[in-house]
């Protein structure tokens, strides 16, 4: 029986030594071979502008929401993507830390799947590309959002060049410490924000997209819901956007675009809802008066 229980215990050792073996061997070859020579949960920051990122998918087991992108090879001999090549200055960047998923390599293009507490990303890399680790260098920052923020690319590239492309005309003069304060409460949506000349005046535009409410029509008519959502949501917008750029005196005003929705929720429960879009100009001499008040704000 001791004869026999040593033979069982050289057999296994045979079989884990054979299967470390294995896996040992397995992951040289991974590491002499990968198809991107990153590493599963590193993280990074794209470069790629937020509205070059497309919506893909809203997964109905996990409620999961799923964004992509496909870069492919310029006759030019850079990188395309969304078809451009320009694309680096063609709005602000994602500006989330990403994390690298999974890596695979697909018919007709290598998959990089990227995750975030809020969505994932997934970056189609064509098979036209030449150099795959370059590619994806040059749209992804390998590091945390921090250090991002503190690289070369983010100051020349992003800043130096996108930032003037948003504040533009009299919100130049706006300095690039507010701008930047501005857009990270607009969580990076550049797109939010414009110039707009109005009765001989200077307004900086921002849009809020929808109300956070839908409204009920049964309870409440088109001036309730309005004016609810001017004293609950547009004031307070006000305030925070003058309070950020400091009430900037070359600008005269600031004007709010909302969407407010509303729906019957008997009639129309099943329905998506409508929506009254308002606009609101205010001088900044009411904002910065109100600025520091709870009272209600008449634009």
């Amino acid at each position: 029986m001791f004869f026999k229980f040593r033979q069982r215990n050289f057999f296994f050792s045979i079989l884990a030594i054979s299967f470390l073996f294995c896996l040992t061997v397995s992951a040289q070859q991974n590491q002499q071979s990968p198809l991107l020579d990153i590493q599963k949960g590193q993280f990074i920051v794209l470069k790629i502008p937020s509205k070059l990122i497309g919506f893909e998918r809203v997964s109905w087991w996990d409620g999961g929401v799923s964004y992509g992108a496909i870069i492919e090879q310029s006759q030019k001999g850079g990188i395309m993507i969304g078809g451009l090549s320009d694309w680096r200055t063609a709005g602000w960047t994602l500006m989330r830390q990403l994390t690298i998923e999974k890596i695979s390599r697909e018919k007709n293009f290598t998959l990089v799947e990227l995750r975030d507490p809020l969505y994932d990303v997934k970056l189609r890399f064509d098979n036209s590309i030449k150099d795959l680790n370059a590619a994806f260098r040059e749209v992804a920052f390998i590091g945390l959002l921090s250090e991002f923020e503190e690289s070369d690319y983010y100051k020349n590239e992003i800043i130096g060049k996108v930032l003037p492309k948003v504040f533009t005309d009299d919100l130049a003069s706006i300095s690039t410490a507010r701008k930047l304060k501005l857009l990270e409460q607009l969580k990076y949506v550049d797109s939010a924000i414009s110039y707009e000349k109005y009765k001989d005046s200077s307004y900086l535009s921002i849009n809020v997209g929808g109300d956070t409410e839908v409204y009920n029509t049964i309870r409440t008519d088109q001036p309730q819901r309005i004016g609810h959502s001017l004293n609950q949501r547009v004031l307070s917008y006000f305030k925070r956007i003058g309070k950020t750029i400091k009430f900037h005196p070359e600008i005269d005003g600031i004007k709010i675009t909302i969407l407010i929705p509303y729906k019957n929720f008997v009639s129309e429960y099943y329905s998506p809802p409508k929506y009254d879009r308002v606009e609101i100009y205010s001088p900044m001499e009411i904002i910065q008066q109100y600025a520091d008040e709870t009272r209600t704000f008449v634009a």
